[in-house]
């Protein structure tokens, strides 16, 4: 292995170091660019450690009525997702009403999407990132599709205007939002 070092079984020369591969050791930090930071936080060591506790929901209440109302949706949302994609998952483990192996392709397809995608999804909803709310919106239409495909089911009557609801909830908190931010 090389580091930074030539061998000596190579019979090549060693290469010579040009004043332009050092580094420039008289540059100050005063003559440094100095960048925006984009979290606000000037100096590193000012930033909070990991807490246990989202303060998400506290104080904004009545600050931003619109936004506590979209994070609490999110929340919901999230929980929803996640007990779905149990769901799915025990499907998969032959936990449901026919064994896995022995349901129709289209069940098995749309059982192993969506025991990947609904947990992934509830914890963007929970977290309120916006990759969250992407993957939920395609595993909602996903499921809307997979619904008209596949009529039969009671989970297909109830997760159906469930989630057609929630995305014009969504939909409507969101705008409003927005507009709380404007």
């Amino acid at each position: 292995m090389r580091f930074g070092r030539e061998r000596a079984t190579s019979g090549r020369p060693a290469r010579q170091e040009r004043p332009h591969d050092r580094t420039d050791d008289r540059r100050t930090d005063a003559r440094r660019p100095q960048l925006p930071d984009p979290h606000g936080v000037s100096n590193p060591d000012d930033l909070a450690p990991i807490a246990l506790r989202d303060n998400r929901l506290r104080g904004d209440r009545y600050a931003r009525p619109w936004t506590w109302r979209l994070t609490l949706l999110l929340r919901a949302l999230a929980v929803l997702e996640l007990a779905k994609g149990l769901y799915h998952w025990a499907l998969l483990l032959g936990l449901g009403p026919t064994p896995f192996p022995d349901g129709p392709l289209v069940q098995r397809i749309g059982a192993v999407f969506f025991a990947v995608a609904d947990p992934v999804a509830a914890v963007g909803l929970w977290l309120a990132a916006a990759w969250g709310v992407v993957i939920w919106l395609c595993a909602a239409s996903a499921q809307l599709m997979f619904s008209a495909l596949v009529p039969s089911g009671a989970l297909n009557l109830l997760v159906t205007p469930v989630w057609a609801l929630a995305m014009a909830v969504y939909l409507a908190l969101s705008l409003k939002a927005k507009r709380e931010e404007d």
